[in-house]
């Protein structure tokens, strides 16, 4: 579903769609069986139809014959197929059906796995790599696009875009974002909800704009990256090199020179970094609150970091059920970001995570990044799935128990580990060592006060 989404924003743009008659899109394999990707285009002034060799849910076009598609030559705007390539037996024939029905301006855009286990519907023949890809254009003789190997496991799905002229991707002035879950992908939009009762209700020690400028003043960072700019107030506090992320940013704070902003939805900023990109030694993520971007969003900044960077996450701490929903229906709004925390206890032991009660969200702050482990890479479909169940969050989430407070002294000297750390060159099983007996030690004297 991302990389579909991700190709229609790539390719497909405001001028498109604003056009009075809407766009074909033809879904070969389309019937819902597991999701359909008729719902990263509702909203959008987008023709769908969904083409199976058998009927079945949300199918609009019977193929009696697997290798023959019953539409006229170049009648279609859009063809995808996703995760059904790998179940057709003579796939070349299939793909030049596809070639005829597309019009000599429009796009084809193909997703099939590359990994995972046998799963048969009713057969299951093949895996594709890149070179794949460019063997059918080759062999339709038609071009190639683009090409994207997704490393997440289990299938690291295979991406491609094709046409039967030379196109390119377009300018990002030219993209939509919407304000959907659809083609979107990141992102929340401004709107009014209720600013007293229950699920308006927020806590905190400290505010967590003083808390990260508390970070800054312990870790010096030569080098900070954030994701979810809004009006640059976390931004502001940064007095040093400084990039910001943000598809939707809306500044008003003076921001230094040294301060560079890309307007880019944060999968793609990291697709493609930017030439002087260098690894931050604090980073903050607070983007689109919905638990798969805040790992994905993870993930990333991990993969672009160094052992000694600081990772901050927002929005761990909702008060509210109403608040932890996935749709936003309160003006304070976490959405299920939270789920983040378990997680990287579960999946990522190696990591020092410490949850700060700041107001009104809370933070949880991650030290021993490792740029070279996969884990959340490989088991990523896992993880959303897993994480996917859990729908309200638990007791333990919405009382913050074992949160510290912001000004508790071991959270401090984690800190200063972590800047000792980078200035002494120092393994990043110097910073977890020191960090783990810290905590050793602040918990035994917090015991020997409680005894008193």
């Amino acid at each position: 579903m991302e990389n579909m989404a991700r190709c229609f924003r790539r390719y497909v743009g405001a001028k498109q769609l604003s056009q009075e008659n809407s766009l074909k899109v033809l879904d070969i394999g389309g019937a819902n069986v597991n999701g359909s990707y008729r719902d990263i285009i509702e909203g959008y002034n987008l023709s769908y139809l969904a083409a199976d060799i058998a009927d079945g849910e949300g199918v609009d076009v019977h193929m009696v014959d697997p290798y023959k598609i019953p539409l006229d030559d170049g009648s279609i705007d859009i063809v995808i197929s996703g995760q059904a390539f790998e179940h057709v037996e003579f796939f070349w024939l299939l793909f030049e059906e596809i070639v005829r029905v597309v019009k000599n301006n429009g796009f084809i855009f193909l997703i099939a796995p590359s990994s995972g286990v046998i799963h048969r519907h009713p057969v299951d023949c093949y895996r594709f790599y890149p070179d794949s890809y460019y063997a059918l254009a080759k062999y339709t003789n038609i071009h190639t696009l683009e090409v994207l190997h997704d490393e997440r496991g289990p299938w690291r799905d295979l991406v491609g875009v094709f046409s039967k002229t030379e196109q390119s991707v377009l300018p990002l002035a030219e993209r939509v974002f919407g304000n959907s879950n659809s083609l979107v992908g990141a992102g929340s939009v401004e709107v009014d909800y209720p600013t007293s009762g229950p699920d308006a209700e927020v806590s905190g020690l400290m505010p967590y704009l003083e808390f990260i400028a508390k970070v800054h003043e312990l870790l010096e960072p030569d080098c900070y990256f954030e994701i979810g700019v809004r009006e640059g107030h976390s931004a502001e506090l940064a007095k040093c090199k400084t990039i910001g992320v943000d598809p939707a940013s809306a500044i008003t704070q003076d921001l230094p020179s040294t301060f560079r902003l890309f307007p880019l939805l944060s999968d793609e900023f990291f697709e493609e970094l930017p030439e002087g990109f260098e690894p931050p030694d604090l980073a903050f993520i607070d983007g689109m609150h919905l638990f798969e971007y805040v790992l994905r969003d993870f993930i990333n900044v991990e993969r672009n970091s160094r052992h000694h960077s600081v990772i901050i996450i927002d929005d761990i701490f909702p008060c509210t059920e109403a608040q932890a929903s996935r749709e936003r229906k309160t003006k304070a709004w976490m959405g299920d970001v939270w789920k983040i925390k378990e997680c990287l206890s579960i999946y990522r032991p190696d990591l020092i995570c410490i949850a700060v009660d700041t107001y009104p969200s809370g933070l949880l702050v991650v030290f021993g990044a490792d740029s070279a482990n996969t884990v959340l890479t490989d088991k990523y479909n896992e993880i959303v799935k897993r994480f996917a169940r859990m729908a309200v969050p638990p007791f333990d989430i919405l009382s913050r128990k074992g949160a510290f407070n912001p000004k508790d002294p071991f959270v401090h000297q984690s800190i200063q580990m972590a800047k000792v750390t980078r200035q002494q060159n120092k393994p990043v099983s110097y910073l977890t060592t020191k960090i783990k007996q810290a905590f050793l030690k602040y918990n035994a004297l917090a015991k020997q006060l409680d005894g008193i």
